[in-house]
């Protein structure tokens, strides 16, 4: 048993120094008890303070640090997620290309060796791999299957947590079952494994694999892995029409609590402005927007997606409808009564110019959130050749609502006449939040 513990004293010269007092209790083999201790001296309390600013400086360049890579990782994330959404693999390849497609986009966004997609077999007694990508090899390889008998608690870990986040695979109860078969053969030390959801039950998980040193995953790495689960879910669910049928519904009602959301986001972003300009610090106001423009692009560029082929559908439907009303121009009572109910001429109608109505509030919300990007530019930090005018256009694209009739004062009416301007050197996110700053003055 070992007692340790720091004293000030005062020297002989009335100087304060610092001693390190470190006291230990040994027995021997009759049971007899020896105290033994020693005292060191550690420094003057001035050279102390002097250490200890040292350490605080050495632990704030630590900090500065962790925030940059915090920064990179966002970056990194977001830009693969922009790929999937702009990705046109994920509306029209098969489905084993589609899914080869996130898995790629998964290993360079997470900075990962392997990435896999594991469904459930049918009696649900485990999990098969789809496809397994694998960074160094530029491969893929899929079919393995993994028991619930044999790995029962990994299986059971699955069904209570919707991310299992494990910084050491041979020590971790919830993956140690891997240690001898699995991850030390291949030299995995750390995984991230996320569940995929659909139609209310876990259908499989998305198993991202770190190779080398132990890896400690963030709360921005897992969020990030959430959503790749996400785009899996739509992969899988877009070959089933009836499923894209009842995800258009759903997305007409996401589409509107989405614009609530967007409308909120930018009331909230004009009390933000006019905190900056009292403090002075615009910068936290480019976050917020890239944050709201993140959160809105995914959903409004499904909804946008499903759109078109909704549209088709449709279209075949009522091309039905017609060639049953040329060759079976009597119809029955029953059907005679419920066409008068419905006004079948009239949905006949209405229902493409609302489909129309749909595809025009979508586009509209995309321009949105590509202004609200464009303005943010958190993904281009850097020094680089940047387009003014499209800056400027941005900024009075987000600043629209203020420039419009009030009761109290009259509507201000924009005249915008660009000359030819050549790009210019500057930090793009900046100047944009400067240009705010100018128009609100």
């Amino acid at each position: 048993m070992a007692d340790e513990n720091e004293e000030l004293i005062t020297d002989s010269q009335g100087e304060t120094q610092v001693i390190y007092i470190k006291k230990n209790l040994f027995s021997d083999e009759v049971g007899n008890l020896f105290l033994v201790g020693s005292i060191r001296l550690i420094g003057s309390k001035d050279k102390i303070e002097t250490v200890l600013l040292y350490q605080t400086v050495n632990k704030l360049k630590q900090e500065i640090h962790e925030r940059q890579e915090t920064e990179k990782r966002f970056c990194r994330h977001s830009n693969a997620l922009q790929q999937l959404v702009q990705s046109e693999k994920l509306q029209y390849d098969d489905f084993q290309i589609a899914i080869q497609y996130i898995t790629e986009v998964a290993s360079l966004g997470l900075d990962v060796e392997r990435v896999s997609v594991w469904l459930y077999t049918e009696e649900r007694l485990g999990i098969r791999c789809i496809d397994l990508y694998e960074r160094e090899k530029n491969c893929h390889n899929h079919g393995f299957e993994l028991s619930v008998c044999d790995f029962p608690r990994y299986f059971q870990a699955l069904k209570e947590e919707q991310v299992i986040a494990v910084s050491n695979v041979h020590t971790d109860p919830r993956t140690s079952e891997f240690s001898a078969t699995y991850t030390t053969p291949l030299g995995i030390n750390s995984m991230l494994d996320a569940r995929i959801w659909s139609r209310g039950q876990v259908i499989g998980v998305v198993c991202c694999e770190h190779l080398g040193t132990q890896r400690n995953w963030t709360l921005e790495e897992e969020s990030f892995i959430g959503s790749i689960t996400d785009f899996v879910r739509l992969v899988i669910e877009s070959g089933d029409r009836k499923i894209v049928e009842e995800a258009l519904r759903q997305s007409e009602m996401q589409l509107r609590h989405q614009t609530q959301q967007l409308e909120e986001g930018l009331k909230e972003l004009q009390r933000t402005q006019t905190q900056m300009l009292q403090s002075e610090k615009m910068s936290s106001l480019g976050q917020l927007v890239a944050g709201v423009a993140h959160e809105i692009n995914n959903p409004v560029n499904f909804i946008y997606g499903n759109i078109a082929p909704a549209h088709d559908y449709i279209q075949d439907l009522l091309n039905l409808i017609k060639l049953y009303q040329k060759y079976y121009p009597d119809p029955v009572t029953v059907i005679q009564s419920e066409i008068t109910a419905i006004d079948l001429e009239f949905l006949m109608r209405d229902l493409p110019k609302l489909l129309y109505s749909m595809k025009i509030g979508a586009d509209r919300i995309r321009q949105i959130v590509l202004s609200l990007r464009n303005f943010s530019r958190l993904d281009e930090a850097e020094y680089k050749a940047v387009d003014i005018h499209e800056g400027i256009d941005s900024t009075l694209l987000i600043l629209e609502h203020r420039l419009k009739a009030k009761p109290d004062y009259p509507g201000i009416k924009i005249i915008k006449q660009y000359g030819y301007l050549p790009s210019v050197q500057c930090y793009a996110g900046q100047l944009n939040q400067s240009s705010v700053h100018e128009y609100f003055n």
